[in-house]
């Protein structure tokens, strides 16, 4: 509201404050709350009223505002047009590797390879460095050839080279921990393909926002809308594009500067955060993978990242026999329906009280729990080959799944 304080007619003495809603009185940028426009308004109503009562000419005023200090920008009506849609252009061109490196890892699990090789003896942070560096060099090409056509095509040639490489560079890296951290989630390659896809298309949703109510939108919430990697990603297509207006582009002395005195967006937070982005996707694809392996596996427990044997890698204790230990016959041994345990021989494994059910789904829950193994009690002889013989049904796959890892056990 405008209060006018004094008003005289003869035109002396006029005397009025501005006054704003309470609701934005904290903002008090004077530009963007509109004081200044109001202001000049009044002005110029009250100089042309008092002209007209004196029949004097209204001059016209041009007036123009400058921020000081602020570089000197330059109009470019191409990259006008490629911030319309540069960053969902790029995007589109990695979807189908996003989804595919998450059908491939899921693929891999629902087949059996990935806990076949584990049951070899390979690690499993061997395993995730193979997938990674696997399509780090599969896209490593890509990085290349988005650099040469930003660098040298005319979209940036005023932004340091090598920066460029490194902004690509960490964009593809983000997509390798995206395709991880989604695959964990799933056990269906088909699920886990379409999953990808939507959920990587709609990470890009964010960055509509931010350029809808960039004034609005503070900087900590940029950042925070910056954990989708591809909101990252475009906010810094949008930064690069301010810099090469502003006639300096991306350089290694203002990474770390914010682009005005309005906006403390700069490169180094957008860097930061791609980066907070790519670990945050591979420890949680790690955690879950770890306690919620999928169809075949053995879960580990909730609290395992706590627990120091996760980390030192110690052996299970083994207590061999000595040769002159008497070896006692189990409370479950029957005579008449067990062989007799050989006594020259070392157990390699020793099956205790083995039970495994499986939970009926949702649509048979009346059927009730379904057991496959119960009480298995079975030692194996090293020098010995040791084949299971039975019925369809009768636990065999069950028994050897769980020996192997496959499966866990219910008791």
């Amino acid at each position: 509201a405008v209060y006018f304080d004094q008003l005289e007619e003869s035109g002396k003495d006029l005397s009025y404050t501005i006054r704003f809603p309470y609701e934005i009185s904290w903002f008090t940028n004077y530009v963007t709350e509109d004081f200044t426009s109001l202001f000049r308004a009044l002005e110029e109503s009250i100089i042309e009223y008092y002209a007209n009562q004196t029949d004097r000419a209204v001059p016209e005023i041009d007036l123009k505002m400058k921020q000081l200090p602020f570089p000197p920008t330059a109009f470019n009506f191409f990259l006008q047009v490629l911030d319309l849609g540069l960053g969902l252009l790029v995007i589109i061109s990695f979807l189908y590797t996003a989804a595919t490196i998450t059908k491939e890892l899921v693929i891999e699990k629902e087949t059996r390879i990935r806990e076949s090789m584990l049951m070899m003896g390979l690690r499993q942070w061997v395993l995730w460095a193979s997938w990674f560096i696997k399509q780090l060099l599969f896209m490593f090409v890509w990085v290349v050839a988005y650099t040469i056509l930003f660098k040298y095509a005319g979209v940036w040639p005023r932004s340091d080279g090598f920066l460029i490489f490194i902004f690509f560079l960490l964009y593809i890296t983000s997509i390798i921990a995206y395709g991880f951290f989604i695959s964990v989630w799933f056990s269906s390659p088909r699920i886990a393909l379409f999953v990808s896809f939507v959920v990587f298309f709609l990470s890009y949703i964010p960055s509509f926002f931010i350029t809808g109510f960039d004034q609005q939108i503070p900087y900590n919430g940029k950042l925070a809308l910056a954990l989708f990697s591809n909101t990252a990603f475009d906010l810094r297509l949008r930064v690069i594009s301010i810099l090469e207006q502003s006639q300096l582009g991306l350089q290694w002395d203002n990474v770390s500067e914010p682009l005005s005195i309005d906006n403390p967006l700069n490169m180094g937070a957008v860097f930061g955060m791609l980066i907070f982005d790519i670990l945050l996707y591979m420890i949680i694809a790690w955690y879950v993978d770890a306690v919620k392996p999928g169809t075949y596996g053995v879960p580990k427990p909730l609290y395992f990242p706590f627990l120091p044997s996760y980390w030192t890698g110690r052996p299970l204790e083994c207590r061999k026999r000595s040769e002159d230990e008497v070896v006692e016959r189990p409370p479950w041994y029957d005579g008449g329906a067990h062989e007799e345990e050989p006594r020259d021989r070392e157990a390699g494994i020793k099956i205790q009280n083995l039970t495994k059910t499986y939970t009926p789904a949702i649509f048979s829950l009346l059927k009730g729990e379904k057991l496959a193994v119960d009480s298995l009690n079975l030692n194996m002889y090293e020098g010995q080959i040791t084949a299971l013989l039975g019925h369809n049904g009768a636990g065999k796959t069950t028994t050897i799944s769980i020996l192997t890892g496959f499966k866990d056990v219910t008791n």
